[in-house]
């Protein structure tokens, strides 16, 4: 790609790409079922337990956790690959993504951020009395992968319901068409724009595929 067609792509605004590259998909959990090319990974492993008592959590758990997710982030994403780094939380009016947050302090340098005001992004929301207020709150940070701390990030995401805060994170390979999601612990979730471009992680990591969705994950690559 030339210095162009670069500026071109960093000129355009993050919904602009979406409506490009993943048309009517919407940046929200959970991935894998918005989208018609998606992996969906185990993270957590089951033969492991949280605890190792009922109040001290088991390290061993978490460091696996870690160790699978950035795996699987470092064969999704190169160092000078240029993404979205995207970040929403939910807020009642009041709750922003601020510049002291966790987030900014694991990126130091970006070429643009965008700050979006996401209304009934949920369900939930249509179901409240009175939600005018009640909303997401996005940040969407271009930038090239190797500004970003993302071990720090994917390490809050697997604590997030153990005290690791409230945000998602979404990271959007620019060229490559590919979002990687991690939802908690649990797993994460990694969609394309073009099936092709998922088949080296599906063969390559195949035993971490969630066994819940394996079915449905072979119906679409196993014949590639």
């Amino acid at each position: 790609m030339n210095e162009k067609q670069i500026k071109k792509e960093i000129e355009m605004d993050l919904n602009k790409y979406l409506q490009k590259n993943f048309p009517s998909l919407e940046i929200k959990s959970p991935l894998f079922y918005n989208w018609d090319y998606g992996l969906r990974f185990e993270i957590g492993l089951p033969t492991i337990p949280i605890f190792k008592d009922k109040e001290v959590f088991n390290r061993e758990y978490f460091e696996k956790a870690l160790l699978r997710a950035k795996k699987l982030f470092e064969a999704t994403f190169e160092p000078n690959d240029r993404v979205y780094a995207v970040f929403q939380r939910y807020s009642d009016g009041r709750q922003k993504i601020k510049r002291n947050n966790y987030v900014f302090k694991s990126i130091t340098q970006f070429d643009k951020i965008e700050v979006f005001k996401i209304k009934n992004l949920y369900k939930d929301f249509d179901e409240r009395e009175d939600n005018r207020r009640e909303h997401y709150h996005r940040i969407a940070v271009h930038t090239k992968l190797n500004n970003i701390d993302y071990s720090n990030i994917i390490n809050r995401a697997i604590h997030k319901d153990f005290g690791g805060g409230f945000i998602q994170s979404f990271f959007i390979n620019i060229d490559k068409g590919i979002i990687y999601y991690l939802y908690d612990d649990r797993g994460l979730d990694i969609i394309a724009k073009d099936k092709n471009t998922l088949k080296k992680l599906y063969l390559e990591f195949n035993d971490w595929i969630l066994d819940y969705n394996r079915k449905k994950i072979d119906s679409v690559f196993k014949n590639l």
